[in-house]
């Protein structure tokens, strides 16, 4: 979101108000309080804030409470060698706010945080400074956990590269098996693989040359590239093997020439009409869309002009005879002629039928679109394990492991320290407490509260010096601006899905508006990661809508000028509306919500469905240019090409069916709508696109 004006806004609240870049450590003890532990919390802040690029810390032996004198309000350190447990206690209970921040309710756990500076100075050197900050908390805490953004953020990276070698090699196994399992003859396999292997290969090297690391949505190119590129190999191999068995006599350069060329002109459109789906990516706001959609064109690019290359290169080394007698692999169950001849009969004697029932699911599908929830839930992101555990257990302690900044300020810039405005502050920061999802709030309000009852006074702002209210000077707490026209209150929050943390952010700003609304001049404004995280996945839908009306524009342009025939393009269009029309019924009834990590569906699998569409109308174009109708001209198309349609879609299927094993949620949603929407392409294309032609192509 570099480009964007919120996450600007973010990098400036970070410099100015304090970085929100904070880890969490909760470390358990048998007493909070006793002196042995505050010592050992003293060891450690020294530890901590020596390193570079930590900002502040923050514990129990850094806490601090006002004391009034001379009209003046100060501040002095909680713990000291003199004060006792008891009395630190009882400090700590007129301050509710820092004490519920700091230990648990039965005083056996407490929290420690560390403030690092803002994301943009340490983004480049964030893995060696949180390898320093967890080697010193190791040297002095045995029994912790530890949470933050930052840790997640490290724990989504691990995720990634673990998950990323755990597909390549389970589609690498899988993709040599159904090759096996689909290839006419067992000799082709060597063929196959390399021409599969080496794209993958190539674009690795580019993206790390250019320095570029994988994320939650990039680290799918690997596992698509793969998938892709054995359709194209197929195509190839199986047209090779269609010419060689008619003309057996023929020279070997002969035959590799013909099968190239026949396989060309659709393989090219097919290739084209996917990386459009992709390239259509890089109209997202989000550089995470943009980056999939450029890798993953360039190495679909890579795979079409080497499939031909080593296709070429490594039939010409095959026996001649090897296409003949080899041994073949291939599982007959199912007699995949006598399906297509069933499917042709019911395409031609019940195509109003078809089409009707088709038309029906379409406008059910066209529905459950508007049904479909746009929500996300950031928790998914992670593997099960120590990271997620610890999350959930300190978020439980705390009520929440997740900062908002509630900042309150004059648009004109005057000074908000007077008592009508603290007190509405004081209303909203107690309306704000009665959140189940909120937690622990901090302001002034705090320390105002305390002094007046300490010292049974009621302070006025005339006698609190305004240079005395930045209650830490290391801006961990930076309760007011510099020219007091901002007051801000700190907040926990529950990490909460992204359409319940919408709810959230408007409830608070409801509550605002409710209480200042007498107060024109006064605004609010919410800062931290949550109102990012709602920013950011706001622009799913942007991603989805504009990628996908990119996708089906082009699409249509390349129908176009293949076909040369308005008519037959827009039918031929129309079927593969039909696959994410049954998806988004399936989304519904499963109660899939669209996210991050299936935002691109939609300009996707309108590629693949185009695939087989082009293979269909191709071969139907030159037995109508031969003078057959247009029946018989679908019929011949299908029982030509429906081999090669199967395959493809089988090894489509299963290729993004390895997703299922990932052990990230979102990652096997994905996996799960791919695989079939992939299917329903299949269906649209076989049935319901013969249907149309058939019935309106005279």
């Amino acid at each position: 979101m570099d480009n964007d004006e919120s996450y600007q806004e973010y990098l400036t609240f970070q410099k100015e108000q304090g970085s929100d870049e904070i880890l969490v450590l909760m470390i358990e003890t048998e007493n909070a309080y006793s002196k042995e532990h505050l010592k050992k919390l003293q060891n450690l802040h020294k530890k901590i804030d020596s390193i570079p690029n930590v900002n502040a810390t923050f514990s129990l032996a850094k806490v601090q409470y006002p004391i009034f004198a001379n009209n003046k309000m100060h501040f002095k350190n909680v713990f000291t060698e003199k004060r006792s447990e008891k009395a630190i206690t009882n400090l700590l209970k007129k301050l509710p706010g820092i004490r519920d921040n700091l230990v648990a309710d039965d005083n056996t756990k407490s929290i420690f945080f560390i403030q690092l500076k803002p994301l943009s100075d340490i983004e480049s050197n964030k893995d060696e400074l949180l390898y320093d900050i967890r080697a010193n908390i190791d040297s002095e805490i045995k029994n912790y956990k530890i949470t933050g953004a930052p840790i997640l953020v490290e724990e989504i990276n691990k995720s990634v590269s673990q998950e990323s070698l755990f597909f390549i090699i389970l589609i690498s196994i899988l993709v040599t098996t159904l090759l096996l399992l689909i290839l006419p003859r067992s000799a082709y396999l060597p063929t196959a693989l390399i021409t599969v292997g080496i794209p993958v290969i190539m674009l690795f090297g580019i993206i790390v040359i250019l320095g570029y690391k994988l994320n939650m949505i990039s680290m799918l190119i690997p596992t698509i590239l793969i998938v892709y590129a054995v359709s194209d190999v197929i195509h190839i191999i199986n047209i090779y093997h269609l010419h060689v068995t008619k003309f057996p006599n023929q020279h070997k350069h002969e035959q590799i020439k013909e099968a190239l060329y026949k396989s060309l002109k659709p393989c090219f459109y097919t290739t084209i009409t996917t990386v459009v789906g992709y390239l259509a990516l890089c109209l997202s706001p989000l550089p995470v869309f943009k980056f999939t959609g450029v890798f993953t064109f360039l190495g679909l690019m890579i795979a079409f002009s080497l499939a031909y290359v080593t296709t070429a290169i490594g039939l010409s080394f095959l026996p001649q005879k090897t296409t003949k007698n080899s041994k073949s692999f291939q599982l007959k169950l199912v007699n995949i002629e006598t399906i297509l001849h069933k499917i042709n009969y019911l395409t031609t004697y019940y195509k109003k039928t078809l089409l009707v029932a088709f038309s029906i699911i379409f406008i059910v599908g066209v529905y459950a679109v508007s049904l479909i929830e746009i929500n996300s839930y950031s928790i998914d992101l992670l593997h099960e394990g120590k990271a997620k555990e610890d999350l959930k257990t300190i978020e439980n302690t705390l009520n929440g492991a997740f900062r908002l900044s509630l900042d309150i300020s004059s648009k004109d810039k005057t000074s908000l320290i007077d008592d009508s405005t603290l007190n509405l502050v004081e209303k909203f920061q107690t309306d704000i407490q009665k959140n189940d999802e909120l937690a622990a709030p901090i302001s002034i309000i705090d320390f105002k509260n305390f002094v007046e009852k300490r010292y049974h006074i009621k302070t006025s702002t005339k006698s609190i010096p305004t240079d005395s209210l930045n209650y830490d000077k290391t801006t961990f707490f930076k309760l007011v601006s510099e020219d007091f026209s901002r007051i801000s209150i700190n907040v926990n929050a529950k990490s909460l899905s992204s359409k319940y943390l919408k709810i959230l952010l408007s409830n608070i700003e409801n509550s605002f508006n409710t209480i200042f609304k007498d107060q024109p001049n006064i605004q609010l404004k919410i800062n931290g990661t949550s109102p990012l995280y709602i920013k950011m996945h706001d622009y799913i839908l942007v991603t989805q809508l504009r990628s996908f009306s990119t996708a089906m524009i082009v699409s249509l342009l390349i129908l176009i000028f293949f076909i040369k025939n308005f008519r037959t393009s827009f039918l031929a269009l129309l079927p593969n509306l039909l696959p994410l029309a049954l998806t988004a019924i399936v989304m519904y009834i499963f109660k899939i919500p669209i996210e991050a990590s299936n935002a691109m569906i939609a300009p996707i699998m309108i590629g693949i469905a185009m695939d087989d569409t082009i293979h269909l109308i191709h071969k139907y174009k030159q037995y109508k240019s031969e003078g057959l109708s247009v029946i018989e001209s679908m019929d011949k198309a299908m029982l030509y090409v429906g081999r090669a349609l199967l395959t493809t879609t089988i090894t489509l299927v299963f290729g993004f069916s390895i997703l299922l094993f990932s052990k990230l949620i979102n990652m096997q949603e994905f996996g799960f709508l791919c695989a079939i929407t992939i299917l329903f392409a299949l269906v649209a294309d076989g049935i319901v696109l013969p249907a149309l032609i058939k019935t309106f192509d005279k």
